[in-house]
């Protein structure tokens, strides 16, 4: 068990890090009337790489076990607690809330009229888009959201 310590705290951590993320975007979200919007969820686009990341980590649990490996065991440990921490999170925040004429970023409401421009940073598929209001602010959002925003500047 003591030598499996660090592991067991980074896994603590990851579980403590994914719960303030989810906390946090609860808290921007409160003041919002939440069904007067259309929820489009994105995160069935990432679990595929997250169960192959925890595969990946269970394999390499295994081949620790066998060579008596700590350091990989520890690192395992966490990779494994983190992609089914990152899987929870990801239901809960990965989601664009989008009206008719506004959608909610980074806990805000921002009406369409104001977005100057919305795109994707560049071509990597978990790269966030950018969100360019007219008074030159800028919001991120997940790359998924990029064209339903874009859908609804276009109209």
């Amino acid at each position: 068990m003591k030598k499996y310590f660090i592991g067991i705290l980074l896994s603590i951590l990851m579980v403590l890090y994914g719960y303030v993320r989810i906390y946090k975007e609860k808290q921007a979200l409160d003041g919002v009337q939440l069904e007067k919007y259309e929820k489009a969820e994105f995160w069935k686009s990432i679990v595929p790489w997250l169960i192959g990341l925890g595969l990946f980590s269970i394999f390499c649990i295994y081949v620790a076990l066998k060579e008596n490996n700590d350091n990989l065991m520890n690192v395992s440990m966490a990779i494994l607690v983190d992609s089914v921490v990152e899987i929870i999170v990801a239901r809960k925040i990965m989601v664009l809330y989008h009206g008719k004429d506004r959608c909610i970023i980074e806990g805000k409401q921002v009406l369409y009229k104001n977005i100057k421009s919305c795109q994707r940073r560049n071509k990597l598929p978990f790269s966030k888009g950018i969100v360019t209001l007219f008074t030159g602010e800028t919001r991120k959002v997940y790359p998924q959201a990029v064209e339903l925003i874009n859908n609804h500047l276009n109209k």
